[in-house]
This record gives C-alpha cells, sequence and structure tokens, in this order.
C-alpha cells in the first residue's frame, strides 16, 4: 500500500526490512498502534504532513537497528553516511508510509500541495 505521495523512493526501507531478522519485523511494521497516533494527531485539528511524519519517526525510531539501517542505506544507495542519518532515513521512510496507508485506509486525506 504505498502510494509515492510521500515517500519516492522506498529501496532503503526496502533492504532495511529484507536485512531485519523476521522475529523483529513486527516491531518495526506499521501496526495498529501506529494507525492510532496518526489519527489522534489527525484529529487535533490541521496538522501538516511534516509534524506527523515527526511524531511518528520519534516512536519508530527507537526500533530502527542502527547497523542495519546504514547496512541498508549502502546497499540502497551504494553510499556511505553517519548512523543517526541511516536510522532517520529508514525512520523517515517508514513513517511516510504509514502515513500513505493511513490514506488508502480513509484515516486521513493527503493534500496534493
Amino acid at each position: 500500500m504505498s502510494t509515492g505521495k510521500i515517500v519516492k523512493d522506498y529501496r532503503p526501507l526496502l533492504e532495511y526490512l529484507n536485512l531485519l531478522p523476521p522475529s523483529h519485523r513486527d516491531k518495526v511494521l506499521p501496526s495498529n498502534k501506529d494507525f492510532k497516533i496518526v489519527e489522534a494527531i489527525a484529529s487535533k485539528g490541521r496538522r501538516n504532513v511534516s509534524d506527523i511524519i515527526q511524531e511518528l519517526v520519534k516512536v519508530k525510531k527507537e526500533v530502527i537497528s542502527n547497523e542495519i539501517a546504514l547496512e541498508a542505506v549502502i546497499k540502497a544507495w551504494g553510499v556511505r553516511m553517519d548512523e543517526e542519518l541511516a536510522i532517520k532515513e529508514i525512520s523517515e521512510e517508514l513513517a511516510g508510509w504509514i502515513l500513505e496507508i493511513s490514506e488508502e485506509l480513509g484515516l486521513i486525506k493527503l493534500s496534493s500541495k
């Protein structure tokens, strides 16, 4: 359920999920808890996509593996970067994916602006 409205390049996230041990995927993949966060933020009134992404990043960043995030970015883009930047990239892609799914489920409406 990716629309590309927010995340334009899913390669790092897909590499991350492929590298992640199956036993840890449930902690990372979008969950009902994530969708409830989106609904709660959206119900507080007009919030921009960036605000919602940052709230989701705070939650998802905690379950991202530093080493695997770095390896995923290197495999996807062929670029070395700081672990913190790799974690930020993966968690932002994950947050964007959650928002795209939320729209597909009818929980929110993303503006095309």
